[in-house]
């Protein structure tokens, strides 16, 4: 016990969150994981689906006091408008055309200054044409997008940070594989499903009208 307060000491010392009373994870994995958010690494959680990944990020941005926006990489069939946006045509104040660049989701929450989470989930998913871009943006010795059609290099913003997500193993139903020093950016965390005996505690407190007998089997 003492030790316990000893090392919750220290990460209150140091500015590391504990882990939220409502959340089901290793001590060890949480702490990795916030401790990475303030050397500003790259934390990958890989593990099952179910497993708490997700929950998990959605609760170190809250601990950070960080606005969390979550993308799921498997969708990024067209990364040019994922995470730059579209260029328009549109008639300025002087009737002359111009092309405008409408930003999106993603390219306005990673220039963002003020504390921001960007949660890539379903990392190991995500299509070869957008890996291309993930390497430049996670890559610390450039840290910017490029946007060719404007000849405008967008830099990260200083609030944003990263945490991913991916399946490995029997979960991962993909034929694509990752380049070796795409995952190096990454310091990887394991994260599994709990023993029966807390998953079933988790559920009766989650659902306490469920019952305990259905929960047991499930």
């Amino acid at each position: 016990l003492l030790k316990k307060e000893a090392a919750d000491a220290f990460k209150v010392d140091n500015e590391i969150p504990l882990v939220p009373k409502d959340l089901y994870i290793k001590d060890k994995i949480w702490d990795f994981a916030a401790a990475s958010i303030k050397l500003d690494k790259y934390t990958l959680f890989l593990g099952p689906k179910g497993c708490g990944k997700t929950q998990t990020a959605k609760c170190l941005a809250e601990a950070f006091q960080m606005a969390f926006f979550p993308f799921n990489m498997g969708a990024t069939h067209k990364p040019g408008q994922f995470f730059v946006g579209q260029l328009h045509a549109k008639e300025n104040q002087n009737g002359v055309t111009e092309t405008v660049l409408v930003e999106s989701l993603f390219l306005k929450a990673y220039q963002s200054e003020e504390p921001t989470l960007i949660f890539l989930d379903e990392i190991t998913r995500t299509p070869s044409v957008a890996v291309n871009f993930l390497m430049t943006i996670l890559d610390r010795n450039q840290d910017y997008i490029y946007i060719p059609e404007m000849g405008k290099t967008v830099k990260r913003g200083k609030g944003v940070k990263f945490v991913c997500a991916g399946n490995v193993g029997m979960q991962y139903t993909g034929t694509s594989t990752l380049d070796g020093a795409f995952w190096d950016r990454f310091i990887k965390l394991i994260v599994d499903y709990l023993p029966a005996k807390e998953e079933e505690k988790l559920i009766m407190e989650r659902a306490p009208g469920a019952n305990r007998k259905h929960v047991a089997a499930l």
